[in-house]
């Protein structure tokens, strides 16, 4: 983790800079795209196995997870990627990205402020939605500790195909 997040660290102002200077249509529907194809390959892929990723690409996946993270807030996809196909129980899974994530947010937010992304309108966006990021928090979570490792995979591939589809469709 401590690899993939120097990765993260690298990525994250980085494309909060490319962020703050443009619209990054082609990036979001090449994302887009690549999570449709993803999601669907896990899909139909048989279950268990896993990949042993060579020890320099995790800080690549960090900082691909970090841009992303930067210009679209949406840097879960190539960790998931990643993680999914190391077969980590779901338990495991789920407490890995949610490290991360929290540490994403603790440098995106500083991120943000530097390149002037942090306006008042967008914190009160932000604190409009909080009791839904809460609510939806405490469902996964009851969610999570109810199904099965199988089920949990499956919903992830199919999320995936989702929050793809939804990039396209914007």
């Amino acid at each position: 983790v401590a690899w993939v997040l120097g990765g993260i660290a690298v990525g994250i102002p980085a494309g909060a800079a490319l962020l703050s200077r443009g619209e990054p249509v082609l990036l979001l529907t090449a994302l887009g795209g690549l999570l449709v194809a993803v999601g669907a390959v896990f899909l139909v892929l048989p279950p268990g196995g896993a990949v042993a990723w060579p020890g320099w690409s995790r800080p690549l996946v960090g900082a691909l997870s970090g841009v992303l993270t930067g210009l679209f807030g949406t840097g879960g996809p190539p960790l998931i990627v990643y993680y999914q196909m190391q077969g980590l129980d779901k338990s495991a899974f789920r407490g890995t990205l949610m490290t991360l994530f929290l540490a994403m947010t603790a440098i995106r937010v500083p991120s943000y402020v530097a390149v002037g992304l942090v306006t008042p309108a967008r914190l009160w966006s932000g604190l409009a939605v909080l009791p839904a990021v809460l609510l939806g928090a405490w469902l996964g979570h009851r969610l999570h500790v109810r199904i099965s490792d199988r089920l949990f995979r499956i919903l992830v591939c199919v999320l995936l195909v989702l929050l793809g589809a939804m990039l396209l469709i914007r």
